[in-house]
Order: structure tokens, then sequence, then C-alpha cells
């Protein structure tokens, strides 16, 4: 242990001892840490099998591993399975053995993490890759793989960090540059078509009610019977919760009204399946074959229902006039690389 140095003054008179006082103690402090502080990590059920030869072979013949590196790099996954994947993938190779089962399926899995860190759109995906890259680094094949990478690892496998050796790649944002006009307009401009979900052709009696228990929602006396109601047409009709426009009204609705954080999480997690790109939301709110305006081609992206900022703070009711026809809107098309969708409609339900 420590060792301490006790100092005393005493007061003598005649070779007899009268007082004794402690002058002062004298001890040594450590401040710094002997070696890096570590966290341990809970166990995952992948990470332990990873650790073992046959629970490699099990995990290689089950067919997982193949499937997580295949939502990983899937564009069209929706950021909480993106999510899932990388946590999963990252206890795998944070052992020797679970590495070289990562590199049988995917020479690239590590570049292709490296490349989420420090150029995915969404910032939680980025955040997600930095912390499962520190799990990989726990073994010395990942080491080596991020080494090549151009980032830097510890020599204490138990830290679990990883960095770039250019730190500002991780900071690194594109500028967007709008590519049409975001002026507003009126309702006269004809490629807008206003989401009237109620005067839709496609509306059913079912529709209008999951849209009403959606209003109801908003009221803390019928929340909870509004709730238990969604819950039960989910259940009976989930085709009915994947539709966009039914989802786009409902999401209307939310900007409208007052509702509790819980509620609108309620909603959103309804409608999860809902294809709410914005590819998918121009077929509904533009129309014609103008080149100027058309919707933009390409892949279908589903957007989670937990990450997507389009979903809750960011879809917002436009300003609306004293007249209940009018609505305001963007005059330009949404293009599928941006988070934000602007939705403006003077009326979501009756």
């Amino acid at each position: 242990g420590e060792r301490a140095v006790w100092t005393f003054d005493m007061d003598t008179d005649n070779h007899q001892i009268k007082r004794v006082q402690l002058k002062s103690v004298e001890f040594t402090i450590q401040l710094l840490p002997s070696k890096a502080p570590t966290v341990p990590l809970p166990r995952h059920f992948y990470g332990e099998l990873a650790k073992t030869d046959d629970g490699c072979a099990i995990l290689s013949q089950s067919g997982h591993v193949a499937e997580l590196v295949a939502s990983l790099k899937d564009p069209t996954a929706v950021p909480l399975e993106k999510r899932a994947a990388l946590w999963t993938l990252g206890h795998i190779g944070g052992t020797n053995r679970g590495m070289d089962l990562l590199t049988s399926h995917a020479d690239d899995l590590v570049e292709c993490i490296v490349h989420m860190a420090t150029s995915c759109d969404l910032l939680s995906l980025r955040g997600t890759s930095l912390f499962v890259l520190g799990l990989i680094a726990r073994s010395s094949a990942g080491k080596r793989a991020l080494s090549h990478a151009g980032w830097a690892v510890p020599r204490d496998p138990l830290a679990s960090v990883a960095v770039p050796n250019s730190v500002a790649t991780l900071f690194v944002w594109p500028t967007a540059t709008p590519p049409y006009p975001s002026d507003l307009v009126d309702v006269s401009f004809k490629p807008f078509v206003s989401p009237h979900f109620v005067k839709s052709a496609k509306t059913t009696a079912k529709t209008k009610e999951i849209l009403r228990l959606v209003g109801d929602l908003s009221s803390t006396i019928s929340q909870k019977e509004a709730g238990a109601s969604l819950n039960r047409m989910k259940g009976s009709h989930p085709e009915l919760f994947e539709d966009t426009e039914t989802a786009l009204a409902a999401h209307t609705i939310l900007a409208r009204y007052h509702y509790r954080l819980s509620a609108r999480q309620f909603v959103m997690n309804l409608f999860e399946k809902a294809d709410l790109s914005n590819a998918a939301l121009n077929s509904f709110l533009w129309q014609g074959e103008d080149p100027q305006q058309a919707a933009p081609q390409g892949g279908r992206r589903r957007r989670s229902s937990v990450s997507a900022p389009s979903l809750s703070s960011t879809i917002q009711s436009l300003l609306h006039s004293h007249s209940k026809e009018t609505v305001l809107a963007t005059a330009r098309h949404i293009p599928d690389h941006e988070n934000t969708i602007f939705v403006g409609a003077s009326e979501a339900m009756v």
C-alpha cells in the first residue's frame, strides 16, 4: 500500500515529555491512472459465439452473417435495421475468429463501415459506425484492417476506440444546393396537388376511422381508447397502415394539432412500414410530365420511424389563409437526397 510519514513535535522539561503535537502527515496520492481506464462491454450472443470455432461454424451455417452484411449494404434498408446489423457485426468482429468469419463474407466490410462513419447522411448512423469500428479494433485482425483504411487504434485491446488519422474527416458535411427555387406560391400552381385525403377516390370507411382515431390521440381523455382501437385495426388490417397516402394524412394531422411526444411516436410506429421516401411523396404532391417539376426517378428509400427527422419535427404545415381551400406549398420538387419533407394541406380530415 501507500506509505505515509507522520511528523510530531514534543515539548520536554527535565527530560520529561510534557506535550506531543502532530506537525504534519506526508503521503503520495496518484492522480493519474496507472493504465487507460476501460469499461467492460455487455455480452452479446453473437459475439460470444464468435469466440469459439464451433460458434463460428454455427454462425456460418445459419446464414445470419450474410443477411446482416446484405442489410448493411442495402441502400433501401431503414436506419434502424442498419444500426442493428452494425452492432451485431461489431461484436462478431471483436475477436480474431469472428473477424475472419466476417472477411469470408465481405472483404470490404471494414471499408464499408468506415465510409458510413465519414460520409453517411444520417448522423445517427455515423455515430453508430464509429462505435462499431471501436469494437472491431479489439481484435488484431480488425486492427490491421483499420490500419490499412487509415485509422489509428490503441495498443490496449480493451480500449474499444478507433479514430481516423485525419480526424477532420469525421466532421465533413456536404453542402447541399437546391436545384430549383423554393419560393412559396399559392394553389393556382398547376403541378401541385393538395393531399386532401378525405376527398380522395380511394378513401374508405376504415381509413376515415384511422384518421379519426389519430385525431382522438390528441386528447388525454380519449387517448387510451383510441390507441387500443388503432392497435386492433393494425392487427386485423395491416395493409391500411402501409399506404403512403394514409400515412401522409396522419402526419398532416400531427402537424396541425397538439400531441404529446409519446402519442406522436405511437403514430410513427403505426406507419413505420409505409413508403415515405421523397420519390413516393412526389407522386402524391406533383402531377404532369414537366421535366422541371417531375419527381426524380431512382430507388425507393424507406425511412425508419424512429430515426428519420422528416416524420416528426420536419413535417410542417405551411401558412394557411382564412379561406379553407387555399394551400401554400414549395414550388420545387423534393430531391430524394434531402431529409426534409414539406407538406401543406388545408384539411386532413372532416
